[in-house]
């Protein structure tokens, strides 16, 4: 699109020039005199008097009406300039109108890839790793491939921040370069978390502590754009109580843990 915006401006460019080109050509540069016409006596002088004179008139006759019709002409080569800068004008929007059609189209119909937990959620205990199954999905319209999945458990006291951005560090990313999810199409994940020590697991029963569950999915949409769906939740003693079929883990309320942006560069 960009190199039809390009080649458009170049055309008309390229009219403009042959308009002017046109509408003024190059003057006649006048003869040189010769030798001869130097040498002419006196008496030829005179007798060529009058034919001078009548060359000289006519001209000044043929130099007046070409003047006229020039004149007559340029409103004419204004007209078709002024044509021709309208013309580039309506292809440079056109342009910009495609392009934006585009922009929209990538916005709409790429891929949208999510990580969720899956139910019953978290799974801890003073003796076992920490557990818990995520399910990587493809929410657009358009195919992904999955580069690249992290996912990283932190216990921390209650009503306390995460840092911001998140520290993805200490954990060895999941590689995932052969993923392909077509629309709707999904994949487990079961990370390893880590484990809890007893104190740990003792203040997160009491609720003095949570333990926050928090991550991201590289993946490529279909027009070769790089993306990071970024995933944040976190654990709450009641939540054990939500019922059959419910995620004891809710929604991490914190910038930067639940988005999706472009990929960094790594």
């Amino acid at each position: 699109m960009r190199r039809l915006i390009i080649l458009t401006f170049l055309a008309g460019l390229l009219l403009i020039g042959l308009v002017f080109a046109e509408s003024y050509p190059p003057t006649p540069r006048p003869a040189p005199a010769s030798k001869s016409s130097q040498q002419i006596s006196k008496a030829d002088k005179e007798k060529s008097y009058i034919t001078n004179e009548s060359l000289r008139v006519a001209f000044h006759q043929i130099h007046t009406e070409a003047h006229a019709s020039d004149t007559n002409k340029k409103p004419a080569d204004w007209w078709f300039i002024g044509l021709t800068i309208c013309l580039i004008a309506i292809g440079i929007g056109q342009a910009c109108i495609y392009w934006n059609q585009l922009i929209h189209f990538r916005r709409t119909d790429r891929a949208y890839v999510r990580i969720n937990s899956n139910p019953p959620g978290v799974r801890f205990s003073d003796k076992e790793p920490i557990a818990c199954t995520f399910t990587i999905k493809n929410y657009g319209e358009t195919p992904a491939h999955i580069t690249d999945i992290f996912m990283k458990a932190e216990v921390t006291p209650q009503r306390t921040l995460l840092p911001y951005p998140p520290d993805f560090s200490g954990t060895t990313k999941y590689p995932c370069s052969a993923a392909f999810l077509v629309r709707g199409d999904s994949l487990s994940y079961n990370p390893d978390l880590g484990s809890l020590t007893a104190e740990q697991f003792q203040s997160i029963k009491i609720g003095t502590h949570t333990v926050s569950l928090y991550g991201y999915v590289d993946y490529i949409d279909a027009f070769g754009q790089r993306h990071r769906g970024q995933f944040g939740q976190n654990y709450y003693a009641p939540n054990d109580n939500k019922g059959d079929g419910m995620s004891n883990l809710t929604f991490l309320m914190q910038k930067g843990y639940n988005d999706d942006k472009k990929c960094p560069k790594s």
